[in-house]
C-alpha cells in the first residue's frame, strides 16, 4: 500500500472538518494545528514541485518537437 500527496491532503481537509465539528478537545488543538499546518506546507511544496517538473517537462517537448 502507498501514501500519495493526495491522501495527505485529504488527511488535511479531515483533520479542517473534524476541528471545525468539534471534535478536538481546547488542550489538543494545539498540537493538531501544527500538525496540520505541517501536513498543509508539505502537500503544497510537493504540488509546486510537480508543477515544476510538469512544465520543464512540456517546455523540453516543445523544444524536441521544434527541433525535428
Amino acid at each position: 500500500m502507498n501514501l500519495n500527496i493526495n491522501d495527505l491532503a485529504t488527511m488535511a481537509n479531515v483533520i479542517d472538518l473534524a476541528t471545525q465539528r468539534g471534535a478536538f478537545r481546547a488542550n489538543e488543538l494545539k498540537a493538531v494545528g501544527e500538525l496540520f499546518e505541517k501536513i498543509s506546507a508539505f502537500v503544497k511544496a510537493a504540488q509546486e514541485q510537480a508543477k515544476k517538473e510538469e512544465e520543464a517537462k512540456a517546455a523540453a517537448e516543445t523544444a524536441s518537437k521544434e527541433g525535428e
